[in-house]
């Protein structure tokens, strides 16, 4: 990041990070713009590992990308649709590309296989638990706000109002509500394999494309919390081994469900912080796919 500069626009304000990557407060007001709880201006945190807001708290970037729509909308509809992605949880815009690198899009057509809600969802989850201060959501169905994707006139034009309601756009719900709960902040990424040992499938060069299946996982370093994303690689259930020594103390133990956002509880919990332990996924997700997150913690959270 070069640059920070906040900008107010009506009931939004805006954070313009590098040249134009723009984040949305959840004010409705803008006088809460100036006020102490606006997040704005966000900063690079001390350490230089995440951004934090203008209270010092960790920002976690949660943004979409939405190219067009300074050419596309009116007023209005544009309007519209930053309140959409207000109300989702999205904190962030990216109409302009500067130094950030991007990910598949939902629906894309450049990959044949990718852009699939569960490819969507690992780049996400392999993002934030690898040490990332944030992740990019983009979907072909709304970026282009109407206009033939990439300018291409044989390429497909989509109603950009259905495409915000897309299972890509609402999975990225769920993203949000499990991270910014916990201290995502202070997870390390599990690049060793003293946290999940077995069953994390087989680091590939590029595991940027459907079916692959290594399992990204990250520890706190005081130890209160390990997470791991098993992704989908079909139906089936999947068993990864935990050592358990990793946490500072009897951890909770459950499964959150990245498609619906609900935990299940794993019998036992709470499970004592000593040997390793195997976790079996509970198979389907309920769409047809076996993606999972794993989530241990020695103190309750949302």
């Amino acid at each position: 990041m070069t640059k920070q500069l906040s900008l107010l626009i009506r009931r939004t304000s805006i954070l313009a990070l590098g040249v134009m990557l723009v984040g949305l407060s959840a004010s409705r007001s803008p006088a809460r713009a100036a006020s102490s709880d606006s997040p704005f201006p966000v900063r690079v945190s001390m350490n230089g590992r995440y951004l934090e807001d203008a209270n010092g708290k960790p920002f976690l970037l949660h943004g979409d990308t939405a190219w067009s729509v300074i050419v596309q909308l009116t007023k209005e509809e544009a309007e519209e649709y930053l309140e959409d992605r207000r109300q989702k949880g999205f904190n962030a815009i990216l109409v302009n590309l500067t130094y950030v690198n991007e990910a598949y899009y939902e629906d894309t057509r450049l990959v044949p296989g990718a852009g699939t809600p569960a490819l969507l969802r690992a780049q996400a989850y392999w993002a934030l638990l690898s040490g990332a201060a944030g992740h990019l959501f983009g979907s072909d169905r709304v970026w282009a706000f109407g206009a033939h994707v990439d300018g291409k006139p044989d390429a497909p034009q989509y109603d950009w109002r259905a495409g915000m309601e897309s299972q890509g756009s609402r999975d990225m719900v769920h993203v949000k509500r499990l991270f910014e709960s916990r201290a995502w902040h202070e997870l390390v990424p599990d690049q060793d394999h003293t946290v999940v040992t077995n069953g994390y499938g087989t680091f590939e060069e590029d595991d940027r494309k459907p079916g692959g299946d290594y399992v990204t996982a990250a520890r706190t370093g005081d130890g209160s919390l390990v997470m791991a994303y098993v992704p989908s690689t079909g139906t089936e259930s999947r068993t990864i081994t935990v050592n358990m020594t990793s946490l500072s103390g009897a951890a909770n133990a459950r499964w959150y469900n990245p498609t619906s956002g609900k935990f299940s509880g794993i019998p036992g919990s709470p499970l004592a912080n000593s040997g390793s332990r195997e976790f079996t996924t509970p198979g389907d997700n309920g769409t047809g796919t076996n993606d999972w997150v794993l989530v241990l913690e020695t103190r309750a959270a949302d």
